[in-house]
């Protein structure tokens, strides 16, 4: 079903309005929206690290 959407919209939405987002892209949204990137150099956020869970239990 997504892929049947994506296909919809991809055929009548302009590809210069149109915001394919894959989130392991991190900040290209903001390259797409043309505003700065709130917090430079920071990274995209990871709450769920693995290691870092691991290091927990």
């Amino acid at each position: 079903m997504h892929r049947l959407t994506l296909h919809c919209c991809e055929a009548v939405i302009p590809s210069e309005r149109l915001l394919v987002y894959q989130v392991s892209e991190g900040g290209t949204v903001y390259d797409f929206l043309t505003v700065p990137v709130p917090v430079p150099d920071t990274g995209f956020p990871r709450p769920h690290d693995r290691i870092e869970v691991w290091d927990k239990i």
